[in-house]
């Protein structure tokens, strides 16, 4: 079937003329697909002004959209969808339909032999060529690869390829340019018109073709397999995702908004996440712990390490406002200082030692307190014939306040459906007669009184390092094939949870290289803020539990320490450090960072935030391992709202894919099912449901999305 052939395009030199190519091997050529919507054209004046200073670029558009005829548009045709054209869902999650006309115009062009690379962006990112070409040539120097050998970067939903790359797909269009026609007698076909159909059977088809699930595939399995044409990939196809090639870390390729912890995509949170990564693109890793500690904004203060490694992104995506996008290139390229806003007062910095500091795990720490020797609970007798013999042990602690007792009853109910399981508190817990199943451990003393409602706020970890300690020399933690950590505002279903993990273990087993590797080593499953780690994490951890068990201690001299009291020291100096450890930081850095210093190689495959998506480092998708009751669109964390959530979340389990839930969601008289259906599709199977605040929520959760309804 051959590729739809692109209408004509006018005579024109894309972009500024060229007098001549450059030297440095970075030549590089932008290109976008656009359906020219209202929107789009609002911010087309201020993307066209950063595309022309690639080295060539050109927009491509469909031959029915609107917009003026401008010289550096090319109209190409697209096949008639089942969509209309005038509707706001056209090519939503397809627009590989339009960029594989587009491609065809590119590869007959001269452009391919006149530049070294092509970055594939989009207008709702801000893109800064200046940096594209610096982290290109940084990306180059890891690789180590040469100029005959296809590569392509991954930065997020915008990917960057070199010319050998297109001159393979060249070499290999005639095959890879074909594309779904509505004229095939093949139903699956039919629904997937315009898509690329090297994609049949695989992710998305037949009813999305997305380029960041394309590309990924194009790379990791199509080229390989058909073509027999082996490509460099270096990147991460997840907008804000870190990525290391043969273990060196590579520049952070996109900055997500949507993750924008001042505000997230708001226009005023937008802008202010501009300000702070241009102020901070020339800091040291000194300077800026000491910018963020002393800056005015929260946000900024517990997202330190967030923003300082966005410093020098090249595409920061959702950049959804021209004024942003203004800012993005007065600030981020130098093009002249905010209008009518003073210059951002810079706190002052220490000076800095140019000698190394030490690594945070060589720090000397004091020994934890001893805990008292209490005996595990013993597990009831589980039947593991559904799950193959595997045993999870679920763990929590709680300050045992009046909320938390609340719904204790509730949560002891579902992780008694563990293998095993403990709740930890302090030693000065308010409760006077602990049941079988709690363990006090000794807590040191805070700043903040014990009675106060912000003891060991943001400070979990002050109670979880005690915990771990009694897991360690117990020797429970080696006793079960998974630990999890969860909280008591969180449901969790155990057996979900086990699913859950096979198909995790699955997606590395489907995944890269690296991903395969890691399943044979320690493994940690990020599920928001719930971690779940596997018994060669827990050995890994005993091993070197000298080192990581040691706490801050009032008693130091160091006034830091002092207000870290009780927080692991290997985060000394790191993100955080030293008034908050709160799990959710600390178990990532713990796998990212502490255990690889020490020669553990860790996996670590899921999101650290609940609600974000997740992917192998071929693309798969993982599945949703927490549900975040704070983005519920069903009137957020509201009982009314939260029950309401369970009961679509529990409906989607009932329908065996995601047309039949589209389908129910369009009939429901509900505007924000209708309008968040896949959010709720994803969710569907979700272990985890985050911020759960009544007994009632609890019990709703467990009759419907465990199947365990009352006693009669």
């Amino acid at each position: 079937m051959a590729a739809p052939v692109p209408a004509p395009a006018p005579a024109f030199t894309p972009g500024p003329p060229i007098q001549e190519r450059r030297n440095d091997g970075l030549s590089l050529f932008c290109f976008a697909w656009t359906p020219r919507r209202g929107y789009d054209e609002q911010l087309l004046t201020e993307v066209r002004k950063q595309y022309a200073k690639c080295d060539g670029h050109v927009f491509y558009t469909d031959k029915e959209s609107g917009g003026d005829e401008d010289p550096d548009f090319v109209r190409v045709e697209l096949p008639a969808q089942k969509v209309s054209r005038n509707d706001k869902g056209w090519l939503y999650h397809r627009n590989m339909v339009g960029l594989m006309p587009a491609w065809s115009h590119l590869l007959s062009s001269s452009f391919v032999d006149a530049h070294d690379w092509f970055i594939n962006s989009e207008l709702d990112h801000f893109l800064s060529p200046a940096r594209a070409r610096k982290n290109i040539a940084q990306y180059m120097e890891v690789a180590q690869a040469g100029d005959d050998v296809p590569i392509v970067l991954m930065w997020g939903n915008a990917f960057v390829f070199n010319r050998r790359m297109l001159k393979e797909l060249l070499k290999h269009w005639d095959s890879l340019g074909q594309t779904a026609s509505s004229s095939s007698t093949v139903k699956d076909e039919v629904a997937a018109v315009g898509c690329p159909l090297f994609m049949k059977g695989k992710s998305e088809w037949p009813h999305s073709c997305s380029q960041d699930i394309i590309y990924p595939a194009l790379a990791w399995d199509v080229l390989p397999k058909r073509a027999k044409v082996k490509v460099t990939t270096l990147g991460d196809p997840g907008c804000g995702h870190p990525a290391k090639y043969k273990g060196k870390d590579l520049t952070l390729g996109c900055w997500e908004m949507q993750q924008n912890p001042w505000g997230g995509e708001s226009k005023e949170g937008e802008l202010s996440a501009i300000r702070v990564l241009a102020e901070m693109e020339n800091m040291d890793e000194a300077t800026v712990t000491n910018y963020c500690a002393n800056h005015r904004n929260e946000a900024v203060v517990k997202n330190c390490r967030k923003f300082y490694d966005g410093r020098h992104v090249a595409v920061i995506h959702h950049v959804n406002n021209v004024a942003i996008h203004e800012l993005a290139r007065k600030l981020l390229d130098h093009e002249g200082s905010e209008p009518g806003t003073p210059a951002a007062a810079m706190p002052s910095a220490p000076a800095t030692s140019t000698a190394a500091s030490p690594p945070a795990a060589s720090v000397p720490m004091p020994t934890p307190a001893p805990v008292p020797a209490i005996d595990v609970v013993p597990p009831a007798v589980i039947d593991h014939s559904a799950d193959a013999g595997m045993t999870l042990f679920c763990f929590a602690w709680s300050p045992r306040r009046k909320n938390d007792e609340g719904m204790l009853n509730e949560v002891r109910r579902q992780y008694k459906k563990c293998d095993g399981h403990l709740f930890f508190t302090d030693t000065e817990s308010p409760v006077k007669e602990d049941e079988e199943d709690f363990v006090r451990v000794q807590v040191p003393k805070q700043r903040v009184e014990r009675t106060h409602g912000q003891w060991l706020y943001h400070r979990n970890m002050a109670g979880l390092m005690p915990s771990w300690d009694h897991l360690l020399r117990s020797g429970i933690a080696e006793s079960f094939d998974w630990l999890l950590n969860s909280e008591l505002d969180h449901f969790l279903s155990p057996s979900r949870a086990k699913e859950t993990i096979r198909e995790y273990l699955q997606g590395l087993e489907d995944g890269s290289k690296e991903d395969k590797s890691g399943l044979s080593g320690p493994i940690m499953l990020m599920w928001g803020n719930a971690f779940v780690f596997n018994r060669k994490f827990v050995q890994a951890l005993r091993t070197n539990w000298p080192q990581l068990g040691r706490v801050a201690s009032s008693s130091e001299g160091d006034s830091k320490q002092g207000r870290a009291v009780g927080c692991p020291l290997f985060m000394k100096n790191r993100f955080e450090w030293p008034d908050s450890c709160s799990q959710d930081i600390i178990y990532p850095a713990l796998a990212m960072n502490i255990l690889p210093f020490l020669q553990q190689k860790v996996a670590f495959p899921g999101a650290s935030g609940c609600g974000q998506p997740s992917r192998n480092r071929r693309g798969k998708a993982y599945p949703l391992g927490c549900w975040e009751m704070q983005q519920n669109p069903l009137s957020g964390e509201s009982e009314k709202g939260e029950l309401g959530a369970i009961e679509v979340l529990a409906k989607m389990r009932s329908f065996k894919d995601k047309w039949e839930a589209r389908a129910y969601c369009k009939a429901s008289p509900v505007e924000a099912v209708q309008k968040n259906c896949m959010k709720f599709w994803d969710g569907r199977n979700a272990p985890i449901i985050h911020h759960l605040h009544t007994v009632s929520e609890h019990v709703l959760a467990r009759t419907l999305l465990d199947n365990d309804p009352d006693p009669a």
